[in-house]
């Protein structure tokens, strides 16, 4: 059975995109990545989940809020890499194995830590929110 949640959808975007993947390689995690794991890397979760109604109930459209996380050791790269994240999913529209993307649009950005002591941590990160409108499986 293809998967078709969306999160492996965002998941495939960027682990394919070539100038994301040059730099991340496959590490793309979803919620967390695992203490002393390679860096850089970029994490992802999902805010919320909107979906819209007509009158006859569901539409089989979403428009969940995912938030994109990337991390490096140098503020430098975690910039570099932000910019390629954007690149590879803003403005997005498409099919990833069975799954519709009507479109991704970026919707904030933001420098973002992992804990207070960054230097004692060695990291950088930036936050990417994302509404990402898609199709829903239907039963």
């Amino acid at each position: 059975m293809a998967d078709t949640r969306i999160q492996h959808a965002l998941e495939t975007i960027l682990e394919e995109d070539s100038g994301v993947s040059a730099i991340v390689s496959s590490r793309v995690y979803p919620l967390l990545r695992s203490t002393g794991s390679a860096l850089p890397a970029i994490t992802y979760q999902k805010i919320d989940g909107p979906r819209l109604q007509s009158h006859d109930g569901p539409s089989g459209t979403a428009h969940p809020r995912f938030q994109v996380n990337i991390w490096a050791k140098k503020y430098t790269e975690v910039v570099t890499l932000a910019e390629r994240v954007r690149i590879a999913l803003d403005g997005y529209s498409g099919t990833v194995g069975t799954v519709v993307i009507q479109a991704i649009t970026l919707e904030d950005e933001a420098d973002a830590m992992e804990a207070e002591d960054v230097e004692e941590m060695k990291m950088y990160g930036i936050r990417q929110d994302y509404f990402v409108w898609h199709e829903e499986p239907q039963t």
